[in-house]
């Protein structure tokens, strides 16, 4: 056998050379296509869904504050894997309504098909502002298994704002001055945004824009931070404690003759539960020992009115017992609670011009008459409520019950969430004139 020569041996090492790192390149090859596949297969194991879910968690924290407080929980439940990212927050009313829309968000989730694995991935963060706020972010992104890999399938973030003393969640308008959203347009001119998502920091306002990628057609977020030197000027001093939308439906729930006992403290219950307000119209012989309750109407916002002393036909009062029955409830009410009476009711509804001058307060009637003290049933005085709303004959109407009764009591549990649902708001009588039809109401002058 002829030996080969220099340059054949040279071109065979070569050969052997580029075989060895096209085998090493295949292999290569071979084992990013395994580890891909490998991790496609195991979603749904706890180990193979906690891997892809930390890098896309990873990408949303952008939009809060990095988790540097975090405790994220991965799991898989069958066919779907939840990621929730929740920053630690010391406000109990923050927690609840975090919580609350994560389980509406996991609700949302159905998969269609035996063989689909869906995932959830959640990112929440909180923050407080020197304006006695406390904002708080979920943003979230939903994705579906294609073969070996997890496919977006949508993307969106939501913020709330709330009064870091009560926990009552605000609108912008509690928080910021009455040109502000003439001042965020100029700034930051994005057309077509309501600018509703929003964080308040101490150091920063950001603002959360959803949309789409023209490329791909993914759902995007995209935030944009501003400096105080920025937004200077747009905060209130101190946050604003009611807003009343002159745009939106409102109803003025009136309650007579109380102070009361559990009735009266259900209706608060209810009240406080839907964030609703109602004016409470008090007897002067009744507050004593139940002072309490009128300290938790005004706490809660509540309007506070006159209802006489003992509840006497005033018309068939002499003067000297008018004024007691007028004088004398106010003075008892301000001691009680601190709040002087700002509107009056005369007992019965029967007054006259000398009373109501006398009254030196806006004299309030009423338009339903629920008739409680008569039918004593909470479905009846329920029903005597939302019935005028078929007829359109519910907006801006003062309601008359009450609150000393316990049917009185169980028909406020159903008339308060009903309305809430119907997007009524549940306001003052004064709240009802002055932003509902654009009055002030001026003493001695009967309404409605």
């Amino acid at each position: 056998m002829a030996r080969k020569t220099y340059n054949q041996r040279m071109r065979a090492k070569k050969i052997r050379k580029a075989a060895v790192i096209t085998a090493c390149i295949a292999a290569a090859l071979v084992c990013v296509l395994l580890f891909f596949y490998d991790r496609g297969d195991n979603f749904e194991t706890d180990e193979g869904f906690k891997e892809y879910a930390r890098e896309q968690l990873d990408e949303t924290r952008v939009y809060g504050n990095g988790g540097k407080n975090a405790d994220t929980v991965y799991k898989v439940d069958g066919q779907i894997g939840y990621a929730i990212s929740e920053e630690k927050c010391k406000y109990d009313y923050v927690n609840s309504c975090r919580d609350a829309y994560i389980d509406d968000l996991k609700k949302s989730l159905e998969p269609k098909n035996k063989e689909d694995f869906i995932s959830l991935i959640v990112n929440t963060s909180v923050c407080e502002s020197d304006i006695n706020t406390v904002s708080l972010l979920v943003s979230y992104e939903t994705a579906k298994r294609e073969k070996n890999r997890m496919v977006e399938t949508g993307k969106g973030i939501r913020t709330w704002i709330f009064n870091k003393d009560d926990g009552k969640s605000l609108v912008y308008q509690q928080v910021f001055a009455n040109d502000y959203m003439d001042k965020v347009r100029e700034t930051l001119d994005i057309e077509n945004e309501t600018y509703e998502n929003f964080m308040l920091a101490e150091d920063s306002l950001t603002y959360f824009f959803t949309g789409k990628d023209e490329e791909t057609g993914r759902d995007v977020i995209t935030p944009v931070k501003l400096l105080p030197r920025d937004y200077e000027g747009w905060e209130r001093d101190q946050v604003m404690a009611r807003f009343v939308d002159p745009s939106k439906p409102m109803v003025a729930l009136t309650y007579d003759d109380g102070p009361g006992l559990k009735s009266e403290d259900k209706i608060h219950d209810v009240l406080e539960k839907y964030d609703a307000v109602a004016t409470f119209f008090y007897s002067g012989y009744m507050v004593k020992g139940k002072e309490d309750r009128l300290k938790r109407s005004v706490e809660n916002g509540c309007e506070i009115g006159s209802h006489t002393w003992d509840h006497p036909v005033l018309t068939r009062c002499d003067k000297k017992e008018l004024k007691k029955q007028l004088n004398k409830t106010n003075k008892t009410i301000k001691k009680a609670c601190g709040q002087a009476p700002v509107l009056f009711r005369p007992s019965y509804g029967i007054t006259n011009k000398e009373i109501n001058k006398k009254a030196k307060l806006p004299v309030i009637m009423w338009d339903i008459d629920t008739k409680d003290w008569k039918t004593r049933d909470a479905k009846k005085i329920y029903k005597s409520v939302i019935k005028r709303h078929k007829k359109n004959k519910l907006d801006g109407k003062i309601v008359l019950m009450h609150c000393i009764y316990d049917e009185t009591a169980d028909a406020t549990a159903k008339i308060v969430p009903w309305l809430d649902a119907h997007g009524y708001q549940m306001v003052t009588v004064s709240e009802l004139y002055k932003y509902g039809k654009g009055k002030e109401l001026k003493p001695g002058k009967v309404y409605p």
